[in-house]
């Protein structure tokens, strides 16, 4: 190799490990056990917040299309929606079953 050429070379090097690096940092999919078991949620308002043991699930109208996967025993249901009141529900998930929940929201009075 020849003197000019060896900076340019490392500098390519140096470039790859970077880009490597942050590739290995980048968003990774959820992780879904096996033993992993389903929550369907319906609930009318789609822009309903639903969390799941105090965690973010996301909204009701994109759960409402899916099963979310719990882990089997107890859970805490939260569902927020601007001008409503907050609802709760606690669920128990069996081994190896699924649970259906409905639960509606009960509109805020407005307050002058």
């Amino acid at each position: 190799m020849t003197p000019r050429r060896a900076p340019r070379v490392l500098a390519l090097a140096a470039a790859a490990l970077a880009l490597a690096a942050l590739a290995a940092c980048g968003p990774r999919p959820p992780v879904v056990r096996p033993e992993a078991q389903g929550l369907r949620l319906d609930c009318p308002l789609d822009e309903a917040l639903v969390f799941v043991d105090d965690r973010l699930a996301g909204t009701a109208g994109a759960i409402r299309r899916r099963d979310l996967p719990v882990m089997p025993g107890f859970h805490r249901i939260e569902i927020q929606a601007e001008r409503y009141f907050t609802r709760y529900a606690e669920v128990e998930i069996p081994a190896g079953g699924r649970v259906r929940l409905e639960l509606t929201l009960r509109p805020r009075p407005e307050v002058p």
